[in-house]
């Protein structure tokens, strides 16, 4: 008895042994910890909003490959805006050392993760500076009344305050967030309309100015108008790059190889047999998504309606991502596809199948493809009343329509042709250029027409007659020079405001909602994120 007492004694400590709580981590030797960039993506989106820092405390599990798995929340502040899964997804950007036993790798207990999500400063530019006159500022005022710039901007605010509704963990925190918002906006419409005068006088005169209020006054509300145009003329854009992708295809097609049945089969191909060290066929648990393949396509090609092939040779790392890719071939050759395909290259992982089976460290071909942009169907704008068509077109002749298209694109071709990507031939980069500015002026004919005849059937007579009035007036001639200048100095204004708004409204959200964060006890005490100054 006493012998079978000792034995089932002998196995409740074996199983107690093997069910204990497993170690705590207290000193992690971290291999790879998550960057700034990181940290900007998983930020909570309504704490951007409110400008809210956060801190957490995650549990995670440290498996036998350093990696981190079944993380959960152990503290969060403030509560209710995401900082906690923001937490768990960052937490797969770390890898520690790994625990051993008797050399070999193990799993390696559990460890307790402060974080701290640090809201970046907010660059913003200074108040506007003062009319120098009464008459000036008057004339201002009567402007920015007149153009209902006041009402147009409150309109995106409310609208602002809607989609806040959808952010956060908790919808009654981020009703809240968006409420505090709402009001902070309605707050400061003096000070947005204060900050809009401010910015339009200090580009116009009074002069100026007063023709342009006289003008917004006779043409009245053109909200609609102004929507209808905007929509239209989105469609006339999508039709003019089709045009220029037709015609620069066949111009450069006609003197480089684009791509043939052959190229995209000889890129694509199987590599040798031979080389039994190659993972020729990976499966992929995560590659680059159509959005990253079109962001990372060479500008120009993409105009000319190419379709690119590249096949790379990468080593697989330990965790599956790919380390060390070279270009092996690519088709159209010279454009800058093989430097394309190297930028995405951080997006693939390898199936964890695959890796099992002794992956890490081998070659293994990765092929991207890059697919032209598809094409829309043709279109064209109907014109409106003859009278109405010769109204635009006297406003565009008084505007130099003409002009300042062709001017802008030379501009887009000069900046392709001075900016060429890496990795291509400059003999065929050059060939695309000039394919593209040829086919670019080919069809700005055609593109000027057809945003005329938008701007006849979007406004009317009475507005169009107004409108080419004013062009032909020192107010009206000094708006079209200068609408830059303007659009920077509005932008300054609203940024300026929409910092005020967001002040406040944080400060108001923070009065129901605990929104400290604890310091750290040391300086390396917790992980944080390196703040880093944005605009608003």
């Amino acid at each position: 008895m006493g012998l079978r007492l000792a034995v089932v004694a002998g196995v409740f400590a074996v199983a107690s042994h093997a069910y204990a709580t497993p170690p705590i981590i207290t000193h992690p030797d971290w291999i790879v910890k998550p960057g700034p960039d990181a940290y900007s993506r998983y930020f909570p989106k309504l704490a951007t909003e409110l400008g809210l820092s956060g801190y957490t405390i995650i549990h995670c599990k440290v498996r036998r490959d350093g990696y981190l798995s079944d993380c959960g929340v152990s503290m969060e502040r403030p509560v209710g805006l995401g900082f906690g899964q923001a937490a768990i997804g960052l937490s797969a950007e770390f890898q520690m050392k790994p625990q051993t036993l008797n050399g070999q790798p193990v799993d390696g207990g559990g460890i307790n993760i402060p974080i701290r999500f640090n809201a970046p400063p907010i660059e913003v530019a200074a108040e506007p500076v003062a009319p120098l006159s009464e008459g000036a500022a008057r004339q201002a005022f009567r402007a920015v009344d007149a153009t209902r710039a006041v009402d147009t901007n409150q309109g995106a605010y409310e609208q602002h305050a809607k989609q806040m509704e959808a952010m956060g963990a908790d919808p009654a925190s981020a009703r809240a967030g968006a409420e505090a918002y709402r009001r902070a906006s309605v707050a400061h419409r003096d000070d947005f309309r204060t900050a809009y005068a401010r910015a339009f006088a200090s580009v116009f005169s009074e002069s100026e100015l007063t023709a342009i209020g006289d003008y917004s006054l006779v043409a009245g509300d053109q909200k609609q108008a102004n929507e209808t145009f905007a929509t239209v003329q989105a469609q006339i854009v999508n039709e003019y790059q089709r045009n220029v992708a037709a015609r620069a295809h066949v111009a450069f097609c006609a003197k480089v190889p684009c791509g043939s049945p052959a190229d995209v089969l000889r890129v694509w191909r199987a590599v040798d047999p031979r080389d039994a060290g190659r993972i020729d066929n990976p499966q992929w648990v995560a590659q680059p998504d159509g959005d990253t393949l079109t962001g990372a396509q060479p500008k120009l090609a993409g105009l000319l309606g190419l379709n690119g092939i590249v096949r790379l040779t990468c080593k697989v790392a330990e965790r599956g991502d790919l380390t060390g890719c070279v270009v092996d071939e690519e088709t159209p050759a010279g454009l800058g596809y093989g430097g394309a395909a190297l930028k995405v290259t951080g997006d693939y992982l390898l199936n964890p199948i695959q890796l099992a089976t002794g992956a890490a460290g081998r070659k293994a071909t990765v092929r991207v493809g890059f697919p032209a942009t598809p094409q829309t169907e043709p279109f064209h704008v109907k014109p409106g009343s003859a009278s109405a068509v010769a109204l635009a077109r006297r406003v565009g002749t008084i505007e130099k329509v003409i002009e300042t298209g062709r001017l802008e694109t030379e501009l887009q071709a000069t900046d392709f042709a001075t900016n060429a990507p890496k990795g291509s031939d400059s003999k065929v980069y050059d060939l695309a250029v000039d394919a593209y500015r040829a086919a670019a002026q080919q069809a700005l004919a055609d593109y000027i027409d057809q945003s005329l005849d938008n701007i006849s059937t979007a406004y009317s007579e009475a507005q169009l007659q107004a409108r080419a009035d004013f062009a032909a007036t020192s107010g009206g001639q000094a708006e079209q020079s200068r609408s830059k200048e303007l659009a920077l100095a509005l932008r300054d204004a609203q940024a300026l405001v929409t910092y005020k708004i967001r002040d406040e409204a944080r400060a108001e959200f923070c009065k129901t909602h605990d929104c400290s964060v604890p310091p750290p006890a040391q300086p390396q005490s917790a992980l944080s994120s390196a703040p880093s100054t944005l605009k608003p």
